[in-house]
C-alpha cells in the first residue's frame, strides 16, 4: 500500500455534525458568550447548506455582528478577533477528557470555513497521529448522504518508527512542562516579593494610619439634623415620621462618602458608617476614623480645637470660615447665604492627626461649601492632586500630623481641580 492509498473511510452525516455543534455550544467555553456561538453556528450552517463560498469576512460582519454590509473591514477587525477567540475556545473544549474522541469541528487559521473530521480511532501509536501536520483530511459533500471524510494511511512498516517518535515527543513535552512549571514558580515568587517590597506612593503613605487597622475604619458623616426644627403638629404623619428618623445627609456628603469608600475598597479595606450625631466617643476610641463635613459634623470641630487651622461658623452673618490661629489676619470665608450658582470659589481643610481625645488616627475632610468638600475628597484620593502637597511639604511629613488648606474654582456648581493654599506639618 503506497502513501496515496486510503486506509480508512468514515461517513459523517449532517445530523452528527449538528449534534456535535450543539454539544460544543452548550459547553463552558461557549455558553457564557453570545457572539461566539452565533459566529460558529453561522459558518457551520453555511457550510452544511453548500454555501461555503459565501463565508467572507464582510458577510460575517453584517450577518453576525450587525455591521453595515459596506463597512470598512480593514479598520474594524471584529470578525478576525472573534475567529481567533473561537479557535481558542474550540481548543479548550477538545482538550477536556473524553472530548478528544468526538467529531472535530475546527476553524482553520486564515479561513472562516469550518472543517469537520473524526479523530483517529486506532490503537497504540495511531492515537497521537491525528495531530501530525502532514496528515491532511479530505472533505467532500455527498448529496443526500452527508460528508465523506478520509485520511491518508500510516504504512504498517513505519509503526516502530512512529512509536519511537511518540516516546521522544512525550519526553520533550514532559521536559517543557517541567521547565514551564519552574518558570511559573519563579514568576509567582517574584510577584509576591514585589508586592511586599513595592514602594508605596505618597498618597498611600498619607492614608496608612487610617487603613492600617484590620478591625476596619469608621466613616463619620455629617448629618442634617441641626436643620430639622421641632416637628409641627400640623405636619402630615408620614413627613413627621421621616423627620423623626434623624438619619438625613446631604447629597454632596453622600458623593464624598462614595468616593472615600471606593478608594478604600481599592485597597481592600472597609468602613463602618456612622452619622455624626450617632457616633459616640466610645465608638471613636475603638477604631481610626474619617470625618466628612465641618458645620454639620460636630466631631470635626471638637477634634481640631487645639490645631492651627480651624472652622468658624458665624451664625448671625451666615459666614463660613477657615481661620489660621497662628495668623489671625489670614482667613478664607464664604457667604453661606449665597445661592450655589453665585459661588465661584470654595475652600476646604484636610487634617490628618493623632487625636489625644480618641487616641486614634483621625482624618477630617471638609469644605466650607459643598464644592469644597467634593474637591477635598478628590485631593485625598487622586495621587496627581495630592502630589502638589508633597512637592511643597518638609521632609518627614509622612509620620507627622498635618493640615492642608485647599481651594477650588467653582464652575456651574461643580469644582475644578483643587490647589494647595497653605499647610501645617507638626
Amino acid at each position: 500500500m503506497n502513501n496515496n492509498e486510503v486506509a480508512a473511510v468514515d461517513r459523517v452525516t449532517e445530523q452528527e455534525i449538528r449534534l456535535q455543534l450543539e454539544r460544543i455550544l452548550l459547553s463552558p467555553p461557549f455558553r457564557g458568550s453570545k457572539r461566539h456561538p452565533r459566529f460558529l453556528r453561522f459558518v457551520v450552517d453555511k457550510t452544511l447548506s453548500g454555501a461555503a463560498q459565501d463565508i467572507k469576512e464582510r458577510i460575517i460582519g453584517a450577518e453576525v455582528f450587525d455591521r453595515d454590509i459596506h463597512y470598512d473591514v480593514s479598520s474594524d477587525p471584529i470578525v478576525r478577533v472573534a475567529a481567533g477567540e473561537i479557535r481558542k475556545r474550540l481548543a479548550q473544549y477538545y482538550i477536556q477528557p473524553g472530548h478528544e474522541v468526538e467529531l472535530r469541528i475546527e476553524l482553520p487559521p486564515g479561513s472562516y470555513v469550518p472543517s469537520f473530521y473524526m479523530p483517529h480511532r486506532g490503537d497504540d501509536v495511531a492515537t497521537d497521529e491525528r495531530s501530525k501536520p502532514d496528515r491532511e483530511l479530505q472533505v467532500a459533500l455527498l448529496p443526500g448522504e452527508g460528508f465523506f471524510i478520509s485520511e491518508p494511511a500510516v504504512p504498517a512498516s513505519d509503526s516502530a518508527t512512529n512509536t519511537v517518535n511518540t516516546v521522544r515527543r512525550n519526553r520533550v513535552l514532559v521536559a517543557i512542562a517541567a521547565a514551564l512549571a519552574v518558570l511559573l514558580l519563579i514568576a509567582l515568587g517574584y510577584f509576591v516579593w514585589s508586592r511586599e517590597h513595592r514602594h508605596a506612593t505618597n498618597l498611600e503613605v498619607f492614608w496608612q494610619p487610617l487603613l492600617g487597622s484590620n478591625s476596619g475604619t469608621i466613616l463619620c458623616i455629617g448629618d442634617l439634623n441641626y436643620l430639622i426644627q421641632d416637628r409641627s403638629p400640623t405636619l402630615p404623619s408620614d413627613i413627621s415620621r421621616i423627620l423623626a428618623a434623624h438619619d438625613h445627609i446631604s447629597g454632596i456628603d453622600a458623593v464624598a462618602m462614595a468616593r472615600i469608600v471606593g478608594f478604600m475598597g481599592e485597597h481592600n479595606r472597609y468602613a463602618i458608617v456612622f452619622l455624626a450625631d450617632n457616633a459616640t466617643l466610645t465608638d471613636l476610641r475603638g477604631k481610626p476614623a474619617i470625618h466628612i463635613g465641618a458645620f454639620n459634623n460636630h466631631w470635626t470641630g471638637e477634634l481640631l480645637s487645639s490645631y492651627r487651622f480651624q472652622f468658624q461658623h458665624d451664625a448671625i452673618n451666615k459666614l463660613g470660615t477657615i481661620r489660621d490661629t497662628h495668623n489671625p489676619a489670614q482667613a478664607w470665608t464664604i457667604d453661606l447665604r449665597s445661592p450655589p450658582a453665585a459661588v465661584h470659589k470654595d475652600y476646604a481643610l484636610i487634617s490628618r492627626i493623632r487625636s489625644s481625645i480618641t487616641e486614634q488616627a483621625e482624618l477630617m475632610i471638609a469644605g466650607i461649601g459643598p464644592s469644597g468638600t467634593v474637591a477635598a475628597t478628590e485631593f485625598v484620593t487622586n495621587p496627581r492632586y495630592f502630589n502638589e502637597f508633597t512637592k511643597l511639604a518638609p521632609k518627614g511629613w509622612e509620620n507627622r500630623e498635618l493640615q492642608i488648606v485647599i481651594t477650588t474654582d467653582v464652575i456651574g456648581e461643580r469644582p475644578a481641580p483643587p490647589h494647595v493654599l497653605a499647610f501645617d506639618v507638626r
